[in-house]
């Protein structure tokens, strides 16, 4: 039970840290809107709703509600396959392109705060565990 607070505790700090340093940057968006353009971002600025819904680990309605507040804010346009209907995607616009830099700056500076003290060593067995833990959690 310990070890869950603590993780969870963890995970509330590095929320508001990044939470925080979108603020400090004039970056009008929560942490988790700034990983959804991520994951965009990652996929060469284009991916399927149902791909980001995945890899979230959120409620499609969530996911639709943070995709159309980024859409309008002019981050994403959201678009109908051509050769399915049903399916429907999401693309980066340039405004979303050149966040993407200023994001990976901020994940960068709250990882390496995250483990100032450790060293070289620990920071590899820390990823090494984190690693395990999300694979054996994925595993159910």
């Amino acid at each position: 039970m310990k070890d869950i607070n603590v993780l969870s505790g963890i995970f509330e700090l590095i929320h508001q840290s990044l939470d925080s340093e979108l603020k400090k940057e004039k970056v009008n968006m929560k942490c988790s809107h700034m990983v959804l353009l991520n994951i965009v971002h990652d996929n060469d600025g284009k991916a399927d709703i149902k791909d980001i819904v995945s890899r979230l680990d959120k409620k499609k309605s969530t996911v639709t509600e943070m995709i159309n507040s980024l859409e309008k804010k002019g981050y994403l346009l959201k678009k109908q396959s051509e050769e399915d209907k049903r399916i429907y995607y999401v693309e980066a616009t340039e405004k979303a392109k050149k966040l993407a830099v200023l994001s990976y700056s901020i994940m960068d500076k709250v990882s390496a705060q995250m483990k100032t003290g450790f060293s070289e060593e620990e920071q590899k067995q820390l990823s090494d565990f984190l690693e395990r833990i999300h694979s054996n959690l994925s595993n159910d």
